[in-house]
């Protein structure tokens, strides 16, 4: 049951900080009629990548190359 919640916890930020990162115009962080320039756009798409292979769960095995 611990590991569930701990799981639940996990997923919560994700779901809902990773859309807001990707795109703070559409989630109401920025200004009106203020973008991000592309530059921008890109650095926080990158962030939402690495925030998405940091909350994927990944197993590795010893002697398997």
């Amino acid at each position: 049951m611990v590991w569930e919640s701990k799981q639940f916890l996990n997923e919560v930020p994700f779901r809902y900080f990773n859309p807001a990162i990707f795109s703070p115009e559409s989630m109401g962080l920025l200004p009106p009629g203020k973008v991000p320039s592309a530059q921008s756009r890109r650095n926080l798409i990158l962030i939402t990548k690495v925030l998405q292979v940091r909350h994927e769960p990944h197993t590795f095995t010893l002697g398997v190359l």
